[in-house]
């Protein structure tokens, strides 16, 4: 098709023969026809060399960090015998927060080809479920365009970053059910632990036949049980709770502390059971193997704050009617009374609870808590709760770790500063 260019050229084209008619010159029919030619030409030449054209497009790689760059690859191919006036592609980025990513390819001569790379800025954790590439061949002076647009959609999964929490607080290791500074060992559900001679009555389907043929004797393959999970996480997305603009918004900063919580947990050799709260709620059994700790980045890459009523009821059923959990940690930017009565509950019920707030203040630009945001961490505090508070600028790894988070300073206005920690966390 004609560019705005070509209807342009078109229109001149049209205007001297309008001319030459009118005034029976003969000079303008020669511009008319030269236009009018400039055009047609460029538009066959435009469309028989894109029949020779191929483009194939490739991301890399199909799944990145938040905050990394986006790398594509274009690769052209002239097939035709026309030399071809180059190939321009668009993909679309917005909604990864980053901006559209243009390649240009120079004139291909006949079966010549070329590739290009081109990297975006940052992109935003989720899952993308890009439009297809744009394919746009050219001739040189912009006169004419072939489109053609890509016949997949491409998916690009990018996982959050997590820190990693080497050294957990005294007290929250307690309360988590983690302790000393080395890892577990690792071991997922049905790994191999041992051979020992078999038993009468057990089963044959494990019995390890090497082992067999050289001690005379049936022996049997012992797999480690599935792993039960003592601590819950709980990632809170309820959306009225949200505070601030992607990438760094409160929920952003809850997605990171749940993955600094539950893949600190996992190294050490913990299952986890993770719940994700959001419009349909879903629950996680992590193994603590690598193979688990993938799965949780995965889980994390998608999930998002669309949940319409606020945390407090889903916990409450979920410890009510869900697995028996030894302990607890919820993170959420959330306030409301129904999170405050289920904490309650699960304290009571000798449930190990750590609350790990995520200060709306902080993304407002506020030195200082919310009044509202204060009372609920004061008394949740007076009820023995263990709490931290996170700051939009605070490093999960080094809140959950041994070096101590940001908290409220009841003797100053309930302003935040560092050195202090609430009651119940470490001393």
């Amino acid at each position: 098709m004609l560019t705005r260019r070509g209807f342009g050229v078109l229109a001149l084209a049209v205007a001297f023969y309008a001319g030459a008619r009118l005034f029976g010159t003969f000079e303008l029919y020669l511009m008319a026809f030269g236009f009018l030619t400039l055009v047609g030409g460029a538009w066959l030449w435009t469309l028989l060399s894109a029949r020779g054209m191929t483009a194939a497009l490739r991301l890399n790689p199909p799944m990145l960090v938040a905050g990394d760059a986006l790398e594509a690859t274009i690769s052209v191919s002239n097939r035709s015998l026309l030399p071809s006036l180059g190939c321009g592609l668009r993909l679309s980025l917005e909604q990864m927060g980053a901006d559209d990513l243009v390649v240009e390819s120079p004139v291909l001569l006949p079966r010549r080809s070329w590739s290009g790379v081109r990297t975006s800025n940052a992109v935003w954790r989720g899952v993308y479920d890009l439009e297809p590439p744009v394919f746009a061949i050219s001739d040189p002076l912009g006169v004419a365009r072939v489109r053609r647009v890509g016949s997949d959609r491409l998916r690009v999964v990018v996982v959050p970053r997590i820190p990693q929490v080497r050294h957990f607080n005294t007290a929250a290791a307690h309360l988590l059910g983690v302790g000393g500074l080395g890892g577990g060992s690792g071991r997922g559900a049905g790994e191999f632990r041992s051979i020992r001679p078999h038993q009468p009555g057990e089963p044959l389907n494990r019995i390890h036949w090497p082992s067999t043929a050289r001690a005379n004797a049936l022996m049997l393959r012992e797999m480690e049980d599935a792993p039960r999970a003592g601590c819950m996480v709980v990632l809170d997305g309820w959306r009225a709770s949200v505070v601030g603009e992607r990438p760094h918004n409160t929920f952003e900063k809850q997605v990171e502390l749940v993955g600094a919580l539950a893949d600190g947990l996992l190294r050490k050799g913990r299952p986890v059971l993770m719940l994700a709260h959001g419009a349909r709620d879903e629950y996680l059994n992590l193994e603590p193997t690598p193979g688990g700790r993938r799965r949780l980045r995965l889980v994390l890459a998608g999930v998002s704050a669309t949940a319409a009523q606020p945390v407090g009821e889903v916990l409450a059923r979920a410890v009510t009617h869900g697995p028996r959990v030894l302990s607890v940690a919820i993170v959420s930017a959330g306030h409301d009374p129904g999170l405050m009565a289920s904490l309650q509950h699960l304290a009571r019920s000798r449930v190990g609870v750590v609350l790990v707030h995520v200060s709306a203040s902080s993304y407002l630009g506020r030195g200082g808590l919310l009044e509202e945001e204060s009372r609920f961490l004061v008394r949740l505090q007076g009820m023995g709760i263990s709490l931290v508070l996170v700051g939009r600028d605070d490093d999960p790894a080094m809140v959950l770790s041994a070096s101590g988070p940001l908290a409220p300073d009841a003797g100053a206005g309930h302003g935040m500063r560092r050195g202090r920690e609430l009651a119940g966390w470490a001393g």
